[in-house]
């Protein structure tokens, strides 16, 4: 039986530039089924940090390992990345399902005693909201797959998903799939612990995608560290058009958090 050696850490995650261990460091999820193609748009806006997105098992680059089954195997491996780069104190944010992603992985990280120097959750739901989604589909009768492609279902119905139109059918259906195991993690049940690392939420005024009872500040209860709101102008992929104003934040906490000012 041949076995798959898992990446190094630095293999782990795309990188625009190149990472230097000397610079505040900023480690991005995306959202259910995404690549960095998104994260793209935030690059020229990012000088002076080290910027790297999360590299899913199972695709692109990655593409020889197995697909994700669980979620805190997933948090425990990506901690354990985290770990191996060395850096101090990084920043850790996730879009959508990236943010629940990113908490779960701020969970392990503490638990092993290394310091995360913010969390940021941008345009994402809240852990509760993920477990009464779970709860919904259980009552509908579905496997947590089941709801997760007729979730994504409804989202393509109402057009909040894709994003941008794709046109070649194969990758459309590729781009499902990836989106419907994101979701299915997503849907696992997780702790939901208070972690004691500060925390920036991230609204957008008019998302599209999370639903309007899940409002600002819904994250303040799941951290006893020192927490922050903001609420900017747009929808869920609201730095698509506007990457200055979330790479803006990212900046300012990444340096924050690098000379010790939130520890």
């Amino acid at each position: 039986m041949t076995t798959t050696q898992p990446p190094a850490p630095l293999e782990c995650w795309w990188w625009p530039r190149a990472y230097q261990p000397s610079l505040p460091t900023v480690l991005f999820f995306p959202g259910a089924g995404a690549n960095h193609a998104g994260e793209q748009h935030l690059v020229p806006h990012l000088a002076g940090v080290n910027f790297g997105v999360w590299r899913m098992p199972g695709r692109w680059t990655r593409s020889a390992e197995p697909h994700p089954d669980n979620l805190l195997r997933l948090a425990t491996e990506c901690a354990e990345s985290v770990i191996g780069l060395g850096c101090r104190r990084p920043v850790l944010a996730g879009k959508s399902f990236g943010g629940l992603l990113g908490y779960a992985v701020c969970q392990v990280l503490e638990a092993r005693n290394f310091e995360v120097g913010r969390f940021i959750p941008v345009v994402s739901g809240h852990p509760s909201l993920w477990g009464m989604d779970a709860i919904y589909g259980k009552a509908r009768g579905h496997s947590l797959k089941e709801h997760a492609t007729w979730r994504l279902a409804n989202d393509e119905q109402r057009g909040a998903w894709p994003p941008r139109k794709i046109a070649d059918e194969a990758l459309l259906e590729q781009a499902r799939l990836f989106v419907v195991t994101d979701l299915s993690l997503g849907l696992q049940s997780i702790p939901h612990h208070r972690i004691k690392t500060p925390t920036t939420e991230v609204s957008a005024k008019d998302d599209e995608v999370l639903p309007k009872f899940a409002a600002p500040r819904r994250w303040a209860p799941y951290t006893r560290g020192e927490f922050t709101s903001i609420l900017v102008t747009g929808g869920h992929y609201f730095y698509w058009a506007n990457p200055q104003a979330l790479a803006t934040i990212l900046t300012n906490e990444a340096e924050f958090a690098f000379s010790g000012s939130f520890s």
